[in-house]
């Protein structure tokens, strides 16, 4: 009985250092579990806000180009950043620009064009009365005789006025 009661210490001792050596690896694993997970949101964290940071200058790029769509091509300030982005937003810039400075060209040859289609209108409504004065002229001076000459001289006096506003019209 004796040899059963050291047999039986002997396990007991045994199974209380097993379960205490399992415990400690327990605590051990615990504590190695929540430093993984602190390290884990950690990183989760700081790459949160590095992304943030990464992608902050795309939705300025993207914000940018809705309102160029909106039809503002007023200049902005490059996004200074010397990556990547930063040359996108110099390069986006200066395509506005581009398309700034075409849309004020266009806008300057529209006017023009409509001033030319001005000028065209106003001779063509000038010159239908001069040629129509210039051919009466005509028929006054081949009607009028040669007797009366103030009144042939009036008449070659219209008539060079006649021709100065049609040459002035051609011009």
């Amino acid at each position: 009985q004796r040899a059963i009661s050291r047999l039986e210490e002997r396990i007991t001792a045994h199974v209380d250092a097993i379960v205490e050596s399992a415990r400690s690896r327990e605590e051990l694993a615990f504590g190695i579990l929540v430093v993984a997970s602190s390290l884990t949101i950690l990183v989760g964290v700081l790459m949160a806000f590095y992304a943030r940071r990464v992608v902050a200058p795309v939705a300025l790029v993207t914000e940018r180009a809705r309102a160029v769509a909106l039809g503002d091509l007023s200049a902005r300030r490059v996004i200074d950043s010397g990556d990547e982005m930063g040359e996108l937003s110099a390069t986006f810039e200066s395509m506005v620009e581009a398309i700034s400075s075409a849309r004020e060209k266009l806008l300057a040859a529209e006017r023009l064009a409509a001033i030319g289609k001005m000028a065209a209108h106003v001779t063509h409504e000038v010159r239908n009365p001069l040629s129509s004065i210039g051919l009466n002229l005509e028929l006054l001076q081949e009607e009028l005789d040669e007797t009366n000459a103030e009144a042939r001289s009036l008449l070659r006096a219209i008539g060079q006025e006649v021709q100065r506003l049609s040459a002035l019209s051609d011009q």
